[in-house]
């Protein structure tokens, strides 16, 4: 896979639709997940940082469908932004503007950022990709 740019990956998630945002326990159970996403004929998954052994998991989901986006959430650390790219990562997401994510991402992979008020989403989106969070508090209203 070539590298991703934040326009590219905009462009995916547009034709998508949507975007699971896989949290298994474990990277067997992400093995099982993401294959019903890509039997499913989904283009993109999105596992997080909150699976135990998270970076196995993407390397073994990254082995197994070398075609598939897959990006890597809960993103909080540069450290855990840095091994999330050096494993295959395509994108990062953050549910919150965090500063070294956004250091460690630039240049590398596309960063998409979260954001609950007015001032983080605007501030986000002036850097690219952002996303509501959490969503179910505030919701389509809230955007």
């Amino acid at each position: 896979m070539s590298q991703l740019t934040t326009d590219d990956l905009a462009d995916l998630l547009r034709s998508a639709v949507l975007l699971p945002v896989l949290r298994p326990p474990n990277p067997q159970a992400a093995l099982t997940q993401v294959r019903k996403c890509v039997d499913a004929g989904l283009p993109v998954v999105e596992l997080t940082t909150t699976i135990d052994d998270w970076v196995d998991a993407l390397r073994e989901v990254r082995a197994a469908w070398p075609s598939l986006v897959v990006g890597m959430g809960t993103v909080l650390e540069d450290s855990q932004a840095k091994a999330a790219i050096d494993g295959g990562a395509a994108f990062i997401v953050s549910p919150c503007p965090v500063p070294d994510v956004r250091r460690a991402a630039d240049g590398r992979v596309p960063l998409v950022e979260g954001g609950f008020t007015p001032a983080e989403l605007l501030d986000a989106t002036s850097r690219g990709l952002a996303k509501l969070f959490p969503a179910h508090v505030g919701g389509p209203q809230m955007l």
